[in-house]
């Protein structure tokens, strides 16, 4: 059964520009690295991860079990099979190109409903990194039997959801000065969100996967403006 209370927010986590920091600082250490090489591989998926809680601040259950391969991926490139509803850079980019093809996710949501799912376009800023990502740097992590999921760990495995949060942890401590958990980014992108977009209700819950408008209002209860 879903949790349809907010999760406790400590006020005391990072702000959501300290963890803004991190993905810049892992790269520094991705350019000591030779490319093709498994260090530079692993600080390459560790800076991508990290630009994936901060952008599209999902949950670590998905960012798990985020599929690319298999008869219904997860994460995937392809044109549009709609146009209602698409975001305005998408409708402009197809206006020129028709058959320009995005990366776009597709998750089943927790519901009883067949067919019942979560789906979007992956933000410009993320797809180049993701296609060097998958083209250059996890062919190198996977080796001979791959998972099948977007993010593996250092023997080309899955993660666990306690060694992804161990992760994230341990990088967090290193380049942030502050072990973080994974649902501190979340908190912190809710945050920043409602001090920068306190009439913009309707898009944070998009972007939060809430199936009911009525959870996301609990936030604005919860955290007031600051000027309020």
């Amino acid at each position: 059964m879903q949790n349809n209370h907010p999760p406790h927010f400590n006020r005391s986590a990072p702000s959501y520009e300290h963890l803004f920091a991190i993905p810049n600082r892992i790269s520094q250490m991705k350019k000591r690295e030779s490319i093709g090489t498994q260090a530079a591989a692993i600080w390459f998926e560790c800076e991508l991860i990290v630009w994936f809680l901060l952008v599209l601040c999902w949950r670590a259950a998905t960012m798990c079990g985020c599929r690319i391969g298999g008869p219904r991926p997860n994460l995937y490139k392809a044109v549009p099979n709609q146009k209602l509803g698409l975001p305005n850079w998408v409708l402009d980019e197809i206006t020129h190109h028709p058959h320009a093809e995005f990366w776009q996710y597709k998750f089943p949501w927790k519901s009883k409903n067949v067919g019942d799912e979560i789906s979007g376009f992956i933000p410009p800023q993320l797809c180049l990194l993701i296609e060097a990502y998958l083209t250059i740097h996890r062919p190198v992590l996977v080796g001979d039997h791959d998972p099948g999921t977007l993010f593996v760990d250092r023997r080309g495995h899955a993660f666990s959801f306690s060694a992804f949060g161990k992760l994230v942890g341990d990088l967090t401590a290193r380049f942030s000065g502050t072990r973080v958990h994974v649902g501190d980014f979340r908190r912190a992108f809710i945050l920043k969100w409602l001090n920068s977009h306190p009439d913009n209700i309707v898009e944070l819950q998009r972007l939060l996967w809430h199936r009911s408008i009525r959870m996301t209002l609990k936030y604005f209860i919860r955290f007031p403006r600051k000027d309020s």
